[in-house]
């Protein structure tokens, strides 16, 4: 029976960017709460504020994390991540940082949450977009 099954050809198309996907964000890769894998920040012109306090623009509840962790600033067409005096410093790609220029793809350890940095409309960020959106809609 499972021979006169046919496998069906499906067409392929190009990936097409969608309206908010080329924005410059942070996607949290790990934390130790699954609500907060997956979901992504927009990067927003001006200050971005990270910390576990509710008056930041970036919120992670972590008890490993200061009230006001880290700030991005936005200086000569780039993205700068500066730590705040933090308890537990601020981590870019395995390095331990107190100001330095993003770049595309560096993953960001804040505590024991690492985030993602993305830039411009490449489909890495899509991709993560609809990751999240998949897990917190139900399809039903």
């Amino acid at each position: 029976m499972d021979s006169e099954i046919k496998t069906r050809v499906a067409p392929f198309s190009e990936p097409h960017i969608t309206a908010g996907a080329g924005q410059d964000c942070l996607v949290v890769i790990y934390a130790p709460s699954s609500k907060q894998l997956g979901k992504r920040f927009s990067l927003v012109d001006g200050e971005v504020s990270i910390g576990r306090g509710i008056d930041n623009t970036v919120i992670l509840n972590s008890d490993s994390i200061s009230r006001r962790h880290a700030g991005i600033e936005i200086r000569s067409g780039g993205y700068y991540l500066i730590d705040r005096h933090s308890t537990n410093g601020t981590y870019v790609n395995d390095e331990l940082v107190h100001e330095c220029q993003l770049r595309r793809g560096d993953q960001i350890k804040i505590g024991d949450t690492i985030l993602k940095f993305l830039s411009g409309a490449d489909l890495e960020s899509q991709y993560h977009e609809t990751i999240y959106r998949m897990t917190i809609v139900d399809g039903l």
